[in-house]
Order: structure tokens, then sequence, then C-alpha cells
């Protein structure tokens, strides 16, 4: 795992207790992400493929939305990532080459919950090939993804500040956001806290 220097004048998103700390990235990721200190931003280099994951900083809770933008692509390819909730808790699990690899348990006690393109994924297998109303050939540079649990358990995601609709049902309650920069196309991602539209 790689550091960034600490953005000036920025609170350290892992420091303090769990139920104070921003939303941030989690300090353990991928071998291949340069993560920022503070947990605000994490790059990809473009010449490295895999190992690219990375995790908040704590478990979301019920009805909190977890944004990310897109802040930098590879010029000619759309602009494509891999993201979702897991219930590997980061300080524990060794990160596997793809998020897709992290799969779950069928008791149901450990998931992993992706959004791919249009496909939502349940410990890699694809359940929803064509979810939502969005058109993920037309995400941009600067557009947003969320992902929030409900009180009902129900997983909904979040295109450009727009509800897509429940993901999936009866999801468990403790669990850390999670995205994968492994493709040629995002190369760096940052944490919006409360927003999901456009910036």
């Amino acid at each position: 795992m790689r550091r960034s220097k600490t953005v000036d004048g920025a609170a350290h998103r892992n420091e303090g207790s769990p139920e104070t700390r921003l939303l941030g990235f989690h300090a353990r990721c991928g071998e291949n992400v340069l993560l920022a200190q503070d947990g605000s931003n994490a790059n990809r280099d473009p010449e490295t493929y895999g190992k690219s994951i990375v995790m908040s900083n704590r478990p979301l809770r019920d009805g909190e939305l977890f944004v990310i933008r897109l802040e930098t692509h590879m010029r000619g390819w759309v602009p494509h990532i891999v993201f979702g909730v897991t219930t590997h808790d980061p300080n524990r699990i060794t990160f596997p080459n793809h998020a897709m690899d992290l799969g779950g348990s069928e008791d149901g006690e450990s998931m992993t919950v992706l959004l791919s393109c249009k496909n939502i994924r349940v410990n890699g297998e694809i359940v929803n090939n064509d979810y939502g109303e969005f058109d993920h050939l037309r995400l941009e540079k600067d557009d947003t993804i969320g992902v929030m649990r409900r009180s009902d358990g129900c997983l909904h995601f979040y295109v450009k500040g727009e509800d897509q609709g429940v993901a999936i049902r009866d999801c468990p309650a403790k669990l850390w956001a999670v995205a994968d920069l492994f493709l040629g196309t995002v190369t760096r991602i940052a944490v919006v806290n409360g927003e999901g539209g456009k910036q």
C-alpha cells in the first residue's frame, strides 16, 4: 500500500472513533492504489492492472449515503468503475486482485454486492443485468455514484444524484463501501460526503 502526502488543512478521515470519523477511504487498500493520507481520494497508476481496491474507513450507517466522484479517466474510454458494499472488514482481509473476488458465504453472513455497468452482482454472480434508469455509457468525468443501505435492509445505488431503486433486499447491516479501480478507464476517485449530484 502506498500513500500520497496529506492535503493541507484537511481533516484526517482515519482518525478518531468510528462513530465520529468522517467518511473517507480506509488506510488499507490494494497495492496499486495511491491513497491520500486524509482518505479523501484514491489514484491508480494507469499502467497497472488489478490490486486496486479501496474501501470506506468505517461501516456505513443505515440511511447514510456514500458517494464517490469520478475525477479522471483515460481519453478515448468510457468511465467505468466497480462499486458497491461488502461485509468484509478492511482491517482483516487480504485484498484480492479484483473486488468481484471478494465473494461471500451461502448462509448470508458475509456478502459483497457490486454495481458494474448495468449489472448487480451478489458474491460475483449477476442477479440483475439491467439495473436502474441510467446509461452507463454516458457517465463522464465529475459524475457521481453513491450507495446506501436503508433501515428496511434494502440497498440502493445513486447515479448523478438519482436513486436507481432497490438493488437487493435483506442486505446485512454491517457494510463497508468498496470500489475497484482495476480497469484502464477511471484512474482517480474522490469521496463526496452528502453530495449525490454532478459537481
